[in-house]
């Protein structure tokens, strides 16, 4: 499999990943306010274990892409969001403040790389500092 279509079928996994975390989070908010409370939290555990995995291997293919140009900030940003992505799966609980800085540094590593399209890395940034 060549490099062009690993990032192709990456970000086609990642956009999978983002619409199975959102459906989860819908659905656990419409079940939240109803009776069925449990049955929307075990949705969403089914949901977002599977979008964890497929985010783990979606962002894989983003940093395959970007490698050699991110240098060690690259490295270092990928190797956080993808061991908070397994923490995350465990439920530990800093896990989800490893994996907010480590997409942030994620995104700063692209944009200097200048991998992706800018206002796509931007997004990425702050969309992950908003949450700390």
């Amino acid at each position: 499999m060549s490099l062009s279509s690993l990032v192709r079928w990456g970000g086609l996994v990642v956009i999978v990943a983002a619409a199975l975390f959102t459906n989860a989070d819908l659905v656990t908010v419409v079940f939240a306010f109803g009776q069925g409370s449990a049955e929307g939290l075990l949705f969403r555990a089914a949901f977002s274990g599977s979008a964890g995995v497929l985010l783990a291997l979606g962002l894989v293919s983003l940093y395959a892409h970007q490698s050699e140009e991110a240098g060690y900030l690259g490295l270092v940003s990928f190797l956080a969001a993808f061991i908070a992505l397994w923490l995350g799966q465990a439920n530990i609980v800093w896990a989800a403040l490893l994996a907010n800085v480590g997409w942030a540094l994620f995104g700063v590593a692209s944009l200097r790389a200048r991998a992706y399209p800018r206002i796509a890395t931007i997004l990425l940034i702050v969309g992950n500092l908003i949450p700390l």
